[in-house]
């Protein structure tokens, strides 16, 4: 019966880890506490798949950086419709947070880099689209202040000090060109 309290506790701490009820710090001192320090065979297995998957991660968000430079030229140094503009702008930020998703819920060190990614891409793509559509430039403010505060929602909800503080930058420079 004791083993079985036991086993049952550890499988309590290991779905607390995996699904973030709790720090990770926590989890692996409670885990240490209730297993005497001994780690068992698959506690190994998922530290060796994670070593192992970690460099093909860190290559995938790396890779989403060449999406950036790549989106400039598309805009800048293409002559395409707006349509196709657009929707290559659209899968540039989807694959930025298609990757984004897949790094953050493994691997919480590299996920800044899709996010970043995707953000000014998706900055590029609105202010593309309401450049190209609108007359006035009060609708690319609005767009970029949009933006801003779309990135200090961010920051908020996951704590990213600095999306916090680029949104704050971001608005005071705006009101500074809009009066100017």
């Amino acid at each position: 019966m004791k083993e079985n309290r036991l086993e049952t506790i550890v499988n309590e701490i290991h779905y607390w880890k995996e699904h973030r009820l709790l720090p990770r710090e926590y989890c692996d001192f409670l885990l240490a506490l209730y297993t005497e320090g001994q780690k068992n065979s698959s506690d190994r297995d998922i530290e060796f798949m994670n070593s192992k998957r970690n460099p093909l991660m860190l290559m995938i968000s790396i890779l989403t950086l060449i999406l950036l430079p790549l989106s400039f030229l598309v805009i800048y140094f293409t002559e395409m419709n707006l349509i196709l503009q657009t929707g290559l702008l659209s899968t540039f930020v989807f694959t930025a947070f298609l990757t984004l998703r897949q790094v953050r819920s493994t691997y919480t060190g590299i996920y800044h880099i899709p996010l970043i990614t995707g953000l000014l891409i998706g900055l590029l793509l609105f202010l593309n689209l309401v450049s190209s559509l609108s007359i006035s430039s009060q609708w690319i403010y609005g767009m970029a202040s949009l933006h801003c505060l779309l990135w200090m929602g961010i920051g908020v909800r996951w704590r990213i000090h600095y999306l916090m503080i680029s949104s704050v930058i971001g608005i005071l420079f705006l009101c500074l060109a809009a009066v100017l």
